[in-house]
């Protein structure tokens, strides 16, 4: 079924989404803003997938291999 987490079944409801838009404790970090808030989660799996599959098929292609699947 692949990598990562476990697809989302539920979605949250409006109600549920607004509580995580107010984020407390900003923090200044050089230019950039940081927010720290323990209900608000970030999954960089799906990019790295991408990325590792786009290096595997250059890779692929630059060896002369044309047919991918």
């Amino acid at each position: 079924m692949g990598f990562g987490p476990k697809p989302i079944i539920v979605f949250p409801d409006s109600t549920r989404i607004g509580i995580t838009e107010n984020v407390d404790e900003p923090a200044q970090y050089s230019r950039n803003e940081l927010f720290k808030s323990s209900r608000v989660q970030i999954d960089l799996n799906g990019i790295a997938q991408g990325y590792s599959v786009d290096v595997v098929a250059d890779y692929l292609l630059h060896k002369g291999i044309r047919c991918l699947w």
